[in-house]
């Protein structure tokens, strides 16, 4: 869960945004992806290409599941998907929380990453 539109308050916070998961489609009312390997600026030298397919992004059971996978695309060997509410939503106060399994080993890195509006300058 990351944050909710239920009004539910935690303390002295309110949760402010949700996405549960619980259709069979990731809602694009929500979130929107990044496509490519990060030649407009952003990114960190990944190996893979990022992509909006349903093979690497991808809804079922309550659950988002981000995949990477090893196939040749655009010149890269692998993809995966990179995922945002950039440009959709933003908070200045509030209660986020997330649930995440992450993958372990050698060549991972995954990352949940809360970044500001101004992220672009």
């Amino acid at each position: 869960m990351l944050g909710g539109g239920t009004g539910t308050a935690y303390g002295d916070w309110t949760n402010v945004w949700s996405d549960e998961f619980n259709g069979t489609n990731i809602d694009l009312s929500k979130w929107t992806f990044d496509i490519g390997n990060g030649s407009g600026g952003w990114g960190n030298n990944e190996l893979e290409y990022y992509t909006s397919r349903t093979n690497n992004a991808y809804v079922t059971n309550g659950l988002l599941h981000i995949r990477a996978q090893r196939e040749t695309t655009n010149g890269f060997f692998y993809t995966s998907a990179r995922m945002k509410t950039q440009g959709i939503f933003s908070k200045t106060y509030g209660w986020i929380e997330f649930r995440a399994k992450l993958p372990q080993g050698a060549g991972f890195w995954p990352a949940l990453w809360m970044l500001g509006t101004n992220i672009v300058s």
